[in-house]
């Protein structure tokens, strides 16, 4: 393993961590950092922490066996939920492009390989050099596999399947809403935005978790930024629970005032951020702006930010709050606060990011290359956002989207001036026996400014999270302890 200077800041952080942990989640079962780094770094190692039992050494036995299901029955229950299986609607486009490796020098003699991958993914398919990291040079083309999600999610899926209704501008009327995906099968006049709404009623990572999150920024020199940060965050899914006791809400409160995910950052690196707490409230009516509050450890003061303040870069990283960590998506959908218009542009298969099954993608801080790195063929949607009030920091969102997860795959963000501004392809890993898909490393890039962010989320589920937990209050209190 390589002992470069972000390798020791990482190995410090993760030190840190779990003396944070200690004081900043006492009541919470969360598990040593110091045991979690044992299995996987993020940076220079190629270990493969998924598939050499990750999640059964953090779980206990009743746990695992709990969120565990039979995975043909999750399978056909999927299947039958959005009316196909990827395997069965792919392979028409560039035929001639066939599992196997391929690396960047066979771009020439495979002119299929554009055909067929996103624009902002054929160019980063190349070897890494400046102006921008997480190059991948070389890739396995993987059979097209079929996803599907946990048999609690599928069974609410389909109790629920058409109940969820929109209003006549398209926005969701939030006393129909739930559980499980609202739209498994978006159709009609307002088919870009039931597509959108599956991303934000999405069940990603568990709906009780903590994660520990890194990133690690690099300018147009592949110089490492002096931003490099990491923190801890916890979140809920506030309504729309099938997987993890309590189900429905996730208590009295998120009933009473419609709250949808609840979720709390503590920052602990870079210094001038330590102690510095986010909280973000997120609200099922798009007439409810979410509610967004941020704790400034060197003033010991609470403030609440405006709705705008979502479109800003956050950390000195290359990700704005709209836009989200491995969402893709996450902007408040409303006609209050820059409405946007939906527009589906493309459905079709595209050649895209697998998703991982072992946990052994990494990033290589000497070359600043992603390695292996697995692609396949996917049916996607393709959404245009536009956004209607030229004051926002971005014209259009073009949002590819995978027709049978339903997850965004990757993005392309563009300025008012119509350039591409800022792209992303995260890697995804998949849990085949919990049908569980969380989030893994995302390589997040400034295409004008020539800056790179590498972000890496570890999550696992947390089912004794309670109130005080993602209250701001009680975090804010704790720390002062």
């Amino acid at each position: 393993m390589k002992k470069t200077g972000l390798f020791i800041f990482l190995m410090a952080s993760m030190i840190l961590f779990s003396m944070a942990v200690s004081q900043s989640a006492a009541d919470i079962n969360m598990p040593d950092v110091s045991e979690i780094k044992k299995w996987k770094v993020p940076v220079d190692d190629p270990k493969p922490f998924i598939k050499n039992g990750f999640y059964k050494h953090f779980l206990t036995p009743e746990q695992y066996k709990k969120m565990t299901y039979d995975i043909a029955s999750m399978k056909q229950a999927w299947a039958q939920i959005v009316g196909f299986k990827a395997p069965d609607v792919v392979g028409k486009i560039a035929p001639e492009i066939k599992p196997g490796k391929y690396t960047y020098k066979d771009k020439e003699k495979y002119p299929g390989l554009k055909e067929l991958m996103p624009p902002f993914l054929y160019e980063m398919f190349d070897q890494g050099g400046p102006p921008l990291a997480g190059k991948f040079p070389e890739i396995t083309i993987v059979p097209t596999q079929q996803y599907y999600y946990a048999m609690p999610v599928a069974e609410a899926t389909k109790k629920y399947a058409g109940q969820t209704k929109l209003d006549e501008a398209g926005y969701i009327i939030n006393s129909s809403y739930n559980a499980g995906y609202p739209f498994p099968r978006p159709s009609g006049k307002f088919k870009g935005q039931q597509i959108c709404y599956n991303m934000q009623k999405r069940y990603l990572e568990f709906e009780s978790f903590a994660a520990l999150a890194l990133t690690c920024s690099y300018n147009k020199n592949l110089k490492p930024d002096t931003m490099d940060s990491w923190a801890i965050s916890y979140g809920v899914r506030a309504s729309g629970r099938v997987q993890m006791e309590p189900f429905g809400f996730f208590d009295k409160r998120a009933e009473e005032q419609g709250e949808d995910i609840i979720s709390v950052v503590s920052f602990f690196a870079p210094r001038d951020l330590y102690g510095n707490i986010s909280s973000l409230t997120n609200f099922i009516s798009p007439h409810k702006l979410d509610n967004s509050l941020m704790y400034f450890n060197l003033l010991r003061r609470v403030r609440k930010m405006t709705a705008s303040d979502t479109q800003d870069a956050f950390g000195g990283t290359d990700v704005d709050s709209d836009t989200g960590y491995f969402a893709g998506f996450q902007q408040k959908m409303t006609p209050n606060q820059f409405p946007m218009e939906y527009k589906v542009i493309a459905e079709r298969e595209y050649l895209v990011l697998a998703m991982d099954f072992d946990g052994d993608t990494y990033f290589d801080s000497n070359t600043k290359e992603m390695h292996n790195v697995r692609f396949e063929r996917r049916p996607l949607w393709v959404v245009e956002c536009k956004e209607l009030d030229n004051n926002y920091i971005y014209s259009r969102r073009v949002v590819y989207f995978d027709r049978e997860t339903l997850l965004p795959i990757g993005y392309e963000n563009h300025d008012q001036r119509g350039r591409l501004w800022r792209s992303s392809a995260p890697v995804r890993i998949f849990l085949p026996d919990m049908g569980v898909i969380i989030t893994g490393i995302g390589t997040y890039w400034d295409n004008l400014d020539k800056h790179t962010t590498i972000g890496l989320s570890l999550a696992l589920p947390i089912p004794e999270v309670k109130r005080n937990d993602v209250d701001l209050g009680a975090l804010i209190r704790r720390s002062r302890k």
